[in-house]
């Protein structure tokens, strides 16, 4: 199903016109917010707009090349999308320093080379003048700049909409002095990372749940007042899950930012439109792919194989994202685990995160397993250091698919009814996971009780995989896993909730451009 196109009848081969509109989507350097984007451009693209999409030349150069089917179709489809690279360096992803602090210098250097390029186009004799622009909900400085060039612009959202809603009530909170949260994340004794508020819209979540954004000492605290004043800003908000994933937290979010007088200081409503999945999705399970071999690198072609040779609903996909690196002890521990499992699985892993100064680096995280671990595995696991991600979760053999709960991961992961074995680590991914597991009871945690930083041992990988595939409680949750994955196609049906939004958006920017011609006309 070609999604939103399939429903609104556009014509994807529109040409286009000096006076057609022109959107520029202005992403985060940051690969998963490059691949948000790229979505995003894409979908636009299909209702006859053209696109420009502006991402770190790294990015947008791995972008091309990565050999996934759903990345390397979006340049090859859309006609109307032109890429633009921004002179900035790339955040160096799956570091060993890791942190906060990695994405500020990057962040300025993408809102100056923004600011610069907005500015020539606006010229007089610039022909290039943007009818709207969507900026990445991290950059929230880019979007103060369209604002006050009376640029029409807003931000997108590839978060989920709790942690939105969570940082947006705390801020709130805060600056009107009731609510002292401890000034430090890491400094939190066990005692009080397990106190249990309530949040908006989400189930009832630790203190150690919420995202260090949240606390003074980390290094993006300011950058998270920046994204709170953003929403109250904003006339929409575009975000990359759907309405049927987080109904309450929607609903609080769009509770906070539109008082009940009607009005912000005399500004009109905030519409939060949720418009994903961005990326499509077959609405039969048969149409899943097998052997995908065309276009994508060796590893990517080993990955498949792999899956190829086992039974339906079978294997372990185990990745933690492009942004982590475990310990050698917890990579030992993880290897175990999967190993006692007597389950096949397809595990992608970075180079282990060094401990200390001193302790040597290594590049291949297999070289940290034991080899008596590496033999029992033999051939019924494989290690990879990556694998394409949205070929292994659509392929039959996937069964289970152990994950970080980064927000692109649990969207990808939900939409394709596989079910998810949760281990949070850092950033959101301790809300998604109360959300996933308590919220809408379709994942189950790997470690419960698991405190930031803590080790998972191999007893808990072990038990976590037997009961997803040998219980009641696990059919129970595959069960539901599968009807959420028929509500998001529900969501990107003819009648659907992000159909109607972005319907919704293509009309708010066809009418900009139509005001546009008549204002110069």
């Amino acid at each position: 199903m070609d999604q939103f196109n399939e429903a609104s009848g556009l014509d994807q081969n529109h040409e286009q016109s000096v006076d057609d509109p022109n959107v520029w989507i202005v992403t985060m350097p940051f690969f998963s917010h490059v691949v948000s984007a790229s979505r995003l451009a894409r979908q636009i693209s299909r209702q006859g707009i053209s696109v420009t999409l502006f991402g770190a030349k790294d990015d947008i150069r791995r972008l091309e090349t990565i050999g996934d089917r759903d990345l390397t179709n979006w340049s090859q489809e859309a006609s109307g999308i032109t890429v633009r690279s921004l002179e900035i360096s790339s955040t160096k992803l799956a570091d060993t320093v890791g942190g906060g602090q990695r994405i500020l210098g990057p962040v300025a250097q993408a809102v100056q080379a923004f600011e610069q390029i907005l500015t020539e186009a606006l010229d007089e004799n610039s022909t290039s003048k943007p009818t709207y622009v969507i900026i990445d909900f991290l950059l929230p400085a880019a979007l103060s700049i369209a604002f006050n060039l009376k640029v029409p612009a807003c931000p997108f959202i590839p978060f989920s909409a709790g942690f939105v809603a969570t940082n947006y009530y705390v801020k709130r909170l805060a600056l009107g002095n009731r609510l002292a949260m401890p000034d430090s994340f890491a400094g939190m004794d066990s005692e009080v990372q397990q106190e249990v508020i309530s949040l908006p819209g989400l189930p009832l979540m630790r203190m150690c749940d919420v995202n260090p954004i949240s606390f003074k000492d980390s290094p993006v605290y300011e950058l998270g007042w920046k994204l709170a004043g953003t929403l109250e800003k904003a006339d929409v908000l575009l975000l990359s899950g759907f309405h049927e994933l987080e109904p309450r937290a929607y609903e609080e979010l769009t509770r906070m930012l539109n008082p009940r007088s009607g009005c912000k200081n005399g500004r009109t409503l905030t519409n939060v439109w949720p418009i994903g999945p961005l990326f499509d999705i077959s609405s039969d399970t048969e149409q899943r792919s097998t052997t995908v071999t065309e276009g994508i690198d060796e590893e990517a072609i080993s990955c498949i194989k792999f899956l190829d040779s086992h039974p339906p609903s079978s294997v372990v996909y185990v990745a933690f994202g492009t942004d982590l690196n475990l310990r050698r002890e917890q990579i030992q521990e993880l290897a175990y685990g999967l190993e006692s499992s007597q389950r096949p699985f397809l595990c992608v892993l970075h180079p282990p995160k060094k401990s200390s100064l001193s302790e040597e680096e290594v590049q291949d995280a297999v070289s940290v397993i034991p080899e008596d671990c590496l033999a029992r595995i033999g051939d019924k696991g494989m290690f990879a250091k990556w694998a394409p991600q949205m070929d292994v979760l659509s392929h039959p053999s996937t069964g289970a698919f152990m994950s970080h709960c980064g927000y692109n991961s649990v969207v990808e992961t939900v939409c394709l009814g596989v079910p998810i074995l949760a281990w949070p680590f850092q950033y959101d991914q301790f809300m998604n996971c109360r959300h996933l597991v308590d919220g809408v009871e379709i994942s189950m945690e790997v470690s419960p009780g698991l405190l930031p930083g803590g080790l998972v041992d191999r007893m808990c990988v072990e038990k976590s995989i037997t009961t997803l595939f040998e219980s009641e409680e696990g059919l129970a949750l595959r069960n539901r896993c599968l009807e959420m994955k028929q509500r998001a196609q529900m969501s990107v049906g003819a009648q659907g909730s992000s159909t109607r939004n972005m319907e919704a958006l293509v009309a708010l920017i066809k009418g900009l451009a139509k005001l546009n011609l008549s204002n110069s006309s």
